[in-house]
């Protein structure tokens, strides 16, 4: 690992951003090179800056950070990716490793963590955090690896996981994270159902359907139905 550490931080919110800078600014071996405020500004970047890690928040307007971490890969970048996220579910985590990310770090994480998940990255590993691990084992990803590869495929380390999972199957990613449920909710939304009848539909709570929209909104940057019904047709649920 080099001396220096070069970082880009990819980050809609401002005060997320403060706050990464805030934890790496005064460490002798790190340089921020620049900041992004969506994933298509964070591609660019990288582009532009060749950095050695970038910090790439997953939702995000414009390009999310599943999407702008494939166009790095598609672009032939050797640089580590680190994805942040206030999210723990299998099925972001999962995603970020089909798009070429070393690392999951969890917004959570404290100043120490953050700084050994970017070392660690830099260097060659992977880190993801300790909340996240159960979604690299082998009973997450298929096909199913026998003892002897999960034995080398997983490591724990200081409470997180420095791991290289098997191949996930494609079948079982959604690009945006979305939950099965949230799939189903979305199928509905895409089918012209209202909120009631797609909770009849899947036997649960006006409520709950209320919330899987709310999610399905931010997790994709969605506006309108029309917006999510490109959303399904994309991800093959119409």
């Amino acid at each position: 690992m080099s001396s220096n550490i070069s970082i880009i931080i990819a980050d809609d919110h401002e005060v997320v951003r403060d706050g990464i800078r805030a934890r790496l600014l005064g460490t002798s071996d790190l340089k921020i090179l620049a900041e992004a405020k969506n994933g298509a500004e964070a591609v660019d970047l990288v582009q532009r800056h060749s950095p050695d890690v970038v910090m790439l928040d997953i939702s995000m307007p414009v390009m999310n950070g599943l999407e702008a971490a494939r166009k790095i890969r598609e672009n032939k970048h050797d640089c580590k990716i680190l994805m942040l996220s206030i999210y723990d579910a299998t099925e972001y985590v999962q995603g970020a490793v089909k798009a070429g990310a070393n690392g999951y770090l969890l917004k959570e994480a404290d100043a120490r963590e953050m700084l050994s998940a970017i070392r660690s990255v830099a260097a060659g590993g992977l880190y993801f955090s300790a909340k996240v691990a159960p979604s690299l084992m082998p009973a997450s990803f298929a096909p199913a690896i026998d003892e002897e590869q999960s034995r080398q495929h997983s490591n724990r380390i200081n409470g997180s996981v420095s791991a290289t999972p098997p191949p996930a199957d494609p079948s079982r990613i959604c690009a945006y994270g979305l939950s099965g449920r949230e799939r189903q909710v979305l199928q509905g939304i895409a089918g012209g159902l209202a909120n009631k009848e797609i909770a009849e539909k899947l036997s649960i709570s006006v409520r709950t359907v209320e919330s899987h929209r709310l999610n399905i909104r931010e997790k994709t940057n969605g506006g309108n139905t029309a917006h999510l019904t490109r959303i399904a047709t994309e991800l093959n649920l119409i």
